[in-house]
């Protein structure tokens, strides 16, 4: 380990409190009947209380907390379980997928918790209060997405973070034969 300085040490431990931090909104969350209480630590659906593993509840309460907009891949390591960029994504999807079977919802036709392909997931956003809140406009259904060069197949595209370049569709391998 290099040596530093005890102000460099500080601004170090600052930076990453400020990547790890989940500023947690002071109201719950609330879609339909799904209602995420921050202050209280409690998932509630239908009434009911959901239970959930402490990953879990750290991996729905940063979703929530950032409704409406996409959190990457790398963003839910980092703040969730604490990893770098490049480890493996399996933990992440398997706790995804447990939530939404815990709250009912089908990745198919998602309700609460939405994928954004290869970048992704993203919350709806809350309902409005019931008290003379103003309407929002937005669905809970995702945007259509205008097509870019970018979607035209055997693109090759860099996903954030990846170490190598993947192209869609896959292409056979050369057999080093011509025609």
């Amino acid at each position: 380990m290099k040596p530093f300085s005890a102000t460099e040490l500080g601004a170090r431990i600052k930076a990453s409190l400020r990547r790890r931090a989940v500023s947690e909104p002071e109201e719950p969350y609330v879609l339909g009947d799904l209602v995420v209480d921050f202050a209280e630590r409690r998932v509630v659906l239908g009434g009911e209380p959901v239970t959930l593993t402490p990953i879990e509840h750290r991996t729905l309460v940063e979703l929530a907390a950032n409704a409406g907009r996409v959190v990457t891949h790398e963003q839910l390591l980092r703040r969730v379980w604490g990893l770098e960029v490049g480890d493996d994504l399996r933990p992440m999807r398997t706790a995804i997928n447990s939530i939404r079977r815990r709250l009912g919802d089908d990745a198919a036709n998602p309700t609460y918790i939405y994928t954004e392909a290869r970048v992704g997931y993203r919350m709806a956003r809350p309902e409005p209060p019931a008290n003379g809140g103003t309407a929002s406009t937005e669905t809970s259904q995702p945007a259509a997405r205008r097509r870019t060069p970018g979607d035209a197949p055997g693109f090759a595209f860099r996903a954030e973070g990846s170490r190598r370049a993947s192209t869609w569709p896959r292409r056979p391998p050369a057999t080093g034969r011509s025609p």
